[in-house]
């Protein structure tokens, strides 16, 4: 039934050249050809512009868009502006896909407004895994739209990452990604998942993130990093409006973020602020793991750890916890 709509497949692109060639050969190679490649140029002052316009020449379905650097959220609001296919999945130019991602991913869509999931495995530069496949029993899991967010927040069959999934490009109607934010995606696929009529979760590991350790996210504590206490206060204030019997789950993300971007922030002086915001919300969302079914253990060794005091969580959270 969905078999001949076209797939808009959007990727930011700043300064990927050592990457991007692997990353845009995956989807050009996939078993669905009926997509489209979106390419934005957000700035790149490397080669990557000229290996997107080498693609360009040789594949019709390649397009490239060329901004001014404004980070991955305004790349990604410009694709979704330029892309005339009916469903869109977002792609980072450092990763890469199985050659069956859109297949499986279209072979999933059970309504016009379903968001489909499927897995991924974290790879290094050498294209190691650093992670391990886990399979389920059944192939494919339907979730309502509840379900799903549920399973967002508590991070476990699917994750808050904006890649890894297919959307119908009319959720993207009235949403957009937060300009110039960090952690643009936890504070956006929560509202996509509501627009659901389901939520389907393929047993399939389709994606390859790399784990590069210089990225933004493994990178030391910068003031940007404190964008995750707006991203949290107006992601449990829009599940009490919309799911209210999940305001905990959602408390439960909001206390793992925060206390990872907490223990990242160096205990001295200069950031002595940074650290008295982040632990004011870490000490009000910590109960939460206590209160819901499914909170991962580190969450609640975390939240137990947190009752010490902050001198003991900063000493002992990393080695109990991790970030």
């Amino acid at each position: 039934m969905y078999i001949h709509n076209l797939i808009s497949v959007i990727i930011p692109v700043y300064n990927v050249e050592k990457y991007l060639e692997k990353c845009l050969k995956s989807v050009q190679n996939q078993s669905y050809a009926h997509f489209e490649v979106i390419l934005i140029n957000d700035g790149s002052t490397d080669s990557s512009l000229k290996i997107c316009e080498a693609f360009i020449k040789k594949d019709k379905r390649f397009s490239v868009l060329t901004k001014e650097n404004g980070g991955l959220s305004s790349a990604r609001n410009l694709g979704l502006k330029k892309i005339r296919g009916k469903y869109v999945t977002f792609v980072d130019s450092d990763d890469y896909l199985s050659e069956h991602y859109l297949k499986h991913f279209v072979s999933g869509i059970e309504s016009e407004k379903s968001i489909v999931c499927s897995k991924f495995l974290l790879v290094d530069e050498n294209g190691v895994f650093l992670s391990k496949r886990q399979r389920i029993q059944e192939k494919k899991l339907i979730f309502s739209k509840e379900e799903g967010i549920k399973e967002i927040l508590l991070q476990n069959k699917m994750d808050h990452s904006a890649w890894g999934k297919l959307y119908p490009i009319s959720f993207f109607e009235n949403i957009t990604f937060p300009d110039g934010k960090l952690f643009e995606d936890m504070g956006t696929t929560y509202k996509l998942l509501a627009l659901a009529n389901e939520v389907v979760f393929l047993d399939e590991y389709d994606y390859y993130y790399l784990q590069q350790p210089n990225s933004i996210m493994n990178s030391s504590f910068n003031l940007k990093k404190l964008d995750i206490i707006d991203m949290s206060k107006e992601m449990i204030k829009d599940i009490v409006n919309t799911c209210p019997e999940l305001v905990n789950y959602a408390k439960n993300r909001a206390f793992s973020a925060e206390a990872g971007i907490f223990l990242d922030v160096p205990n001295t002086k200069a950031f002595e602020s940074s650290q008295k915001l982040l632990w004011k919300e870490v000490r009000e969302n910590r109960y939460a793991p206590f209160l819901i079914k499914g909170a991962r253990l580190k969450n609640k060794l975390g939240a137990i750890l947190s009752f010490l005091g902050r001198r003991f969580f900063l000493k002992l959270g990393k080695q109990l916890v991790g970030k």
